[in-house]
Order: structure tokens, then sequence, then C-alpha cells
């Protein structure tokens, strides 16, 4: 598989990301509008978009008007969520098995024994148990810190990301890496990149006035859609790059290094 087709995998995950955007985000609404995360509402606002009041704000007046309204989840709401997921994950499953040439992850082991996962379902589960520790690992570490652009806070913050990256590059396949220093290498690299990248999108739209100019009301659209693709090729990319490197032993690589900078020094 070449580089050029992860951009098109981009564009495939981008799809089923914004088509089961309006059931998820109807159940993450629900989620920011329950007690505890309205208790840490700053935290949760640091979290998403750092330094971006005219979003935030923009936020909190939908949400004002979200709690307005009737939060209850119906049946089919739920049955949509859930398909929405299943779909989703199933898809991320198939592109991370072709990027890394290994069979999706169809069985998991409890106690010795194998449970069957079937489709992608599986890894929905993943996610819907290692996203929101993320956020409330976030949540919990901002509570301990007065200063909220504490190098130290930023650093706790990175950590959950890479967990979190680290389970999105392991769990969807049954690969067997042979080095895993090289997994460990690549999700640090896609995930210092995606934060870096979650700024510079955020400081864009904040500072930025020509994109408002050409889409005027649905620029906001334009800028979910962007920063969607972007984020999935940066994962992609990260993924290929662990896979292509895994080939190569990180000591002889490292010695290799070594001797063309001691010939060059």
């Amino acid at each position: 598989m070449g580089l050029s087709e992860l951009f098109y995998y981009a564009s495939s995950l981008s799809f089923y990301t914004i088509l089961s955007l309006s059931p998820i985000l109807l159940f993450v609404f629900s989620l920011f509008v329950s007690h505890y995360l309205q208790a840490h509402s700053g935290e949760m606002e640091a979290l998403i978009f750092p330094n971006a009041p005219k979003l935030i704000g923009a936020i909190k007046d939908f949400l004002e008007n979200f709690k307005k309204t009737d939060m209850t989840l119906g049946t089919l709401e739920e049955v949509s969520i859930v398909v929405a997921l299943v779909l989703f994950c199933e898809n991320y499953r198939s592109i991370a098995s072709k990027i890394f040439d290994a069979k999706p992850r169809d069985y998991a082991h409890f106690k010795g024994k194998e449970i069957f996962l079937f489709w992608g379902f599986g890894t929905t589960l993943v996610f819907l148990f290692a996203l929101p520790l993320v956020v409330f690992f976030d949540i919990k570490i901002q509570v301990f810190f007065e200063d909220k652009d504490s190098s130290l806070l930023h650093v706790l913050r990175w950590i959950g990301t890479y967990a979190f990256f680290l389970i999105l590059f392991t769990i969807p396949t049954n690969k067997v890496f042979k080095h895993y220093f090289w997994v460990f290498l690549w999700v640090f690299f896609t995930s210092v990149s995606w934060h870096a990248l979650k700024w510079a999108f955020t400081y864009y739209v904040l500072y930025n006035r020509t994109y408002h100019e050409l889409y005027g009301s649905v620029s906001i659209l334009w800028f979910l859609m962007s920063w969607v693709y972007v984020s999935w090729l940066v994962i992609l990319i990260g993924m290929y790059g662990c896979k292509m490197c895994d080939t190569f032993d990180p000591k002889e690589v490292f010695k290799k290094f070594l001797g063309f900078f001691k010939k060059e020094t």
C-alpha cells in the first residue's frame, strides 16, 4: 500500500465521521449538560478549544438552548447512535488492517477464553471506554492546577492524548509488531503533531477572516470538515510510518545514525 492511498482513507474516515456526527453530537451534548460536566465546564473548554473565547461563546449559547429543549434520548436516537458508531468503527478497523497488513481483531481474550467481537462492535466498545477515560483524566488533572497555562499541565494533558492514540494504533488489528519501540515513537510523533495542528486551526479560525468572507455562515462547517480530515490524515500517516519502520531493528538504526553523525563531525 502506498502513501498516496492514505489521503483516500482519510477522506473515507472523514465522511463516516461527518455522517455519524448528528447522532454522536446528540449524545455528546447530552453529556455536556449533565451535572458532572457542568461543574467542570471550564476544564472541558480548555480541553477542546484552548484560548478561543468566541468559539466557546457560540458553543455555550448552543448548549443553553439545548438544555431548554427535551434532552431525553428516544429509542430511535439511541439506535442511530449505536449504528453510527459501529459503522464508523468497522470502517476504521478495516482501514487499519489494510495499513498494517494484518487481520482485523475479531476476538478478545479474557481469562484464557476467546470472546467473539462481531464486526466493529469490539472497536466501538474500546472507544466508548477509552475516550471518556481520557476526558475524565484531563478534567481531574486540571482541578489540581491553578495556573491553566502551566507547562506540567500541558504535558499531563498530552499524556492522555498519547494513551488514546496508542489504543487507536494497537486495538483494531491482530498486528504483532516486531519492535514496539516504533509504535511508541510514532504515537509520540502523531500526538505531538495533532496537538500542534489543533492550536494552529484554532488560531486560524480566530485571527483569519478570509474564510468568513468566502463562506459566510457556513464557514464553521468548512472548518469542521477540514479539521476532521487533517486529524485522520495525521493519525493514518503515523500508523503507516509505524508499519514501515517496524521492519528495522531500532538498535541497528541507532548505530547507523551515530556512525553517520560521527563521520559528519
